[in-house]
């Protein structure tokens, strides 16, 4: 019979998510995730597989918490550049503590090394697929794409690696 575990997967993802996004993915140890997560580094290996595998659960969770927050509006039939507009303004009002570390997925979508991992490109680009979905016409997406390609430019904006 399997021994049950000694920790919470949720919680030790959630304590991961805030490591990756204080430090960035590269400076994110496997030590400083056990520090951080309270879990033996093999532990976590048998959990996630890999550091890697671990960041692509916690940008998951990540999605499917902005997923359920914001997005479900842009999803609606009556979502209009409006709706739009006002869930920029809600996620970039929101008073989150890591607010000053950006959205965990824009930094991951301009951290070129994770973006090469196909997995991870992969969940990223699904959301932004996702996300255009949201935008009732073509005009409206291709002033949101403008404001994507102006807002990755910024200085600063570079990868977190």
């Amino acid at each position: 019979m399997a021994r049950p575990r000694e920790h919470d997967l949720d919680q030790v993802r959630h304590s991961a998510m805030l490591c990756f996004w204080e430090h960035g993915y590269a400076a994110t140890t496997m030590q400083l995730l056990h520090d951080e997560t309270g879990t033996d580094k093999k532990q976590l290996v048998l959990d996630f597989g890999s550091k890697k595998g671990l960041f692509h659960e916690v940008l998951k969770d990540y999605l499917s918490l902005l997923g359920s927050m914001y997005f479900i509006r842009l999803e609606s039939d009556a979502a209009d550049l409006n709706t739009v507009s006002e869930t920029l303004d809600a996620i970039v009002n929101n008073p989150s503590p890591h607010r000053d570390q950006g959205c965990f997925l824009c930094c991951t979508a301009m951290d070129s090394s994770l973006m090469a991992e196909r997995d991870i490109a992969n969940t990223v680009n699904a959301f932004f697929t996702r996300m255009d979905k949201g935008i009732p016409n073509e005009n409206d997406r291709d002033w949101m794409h403008e404001l994507i390609s102006e807002f990755r430019s910024q200085p600063g904006m570079q990868s977190n690696s």
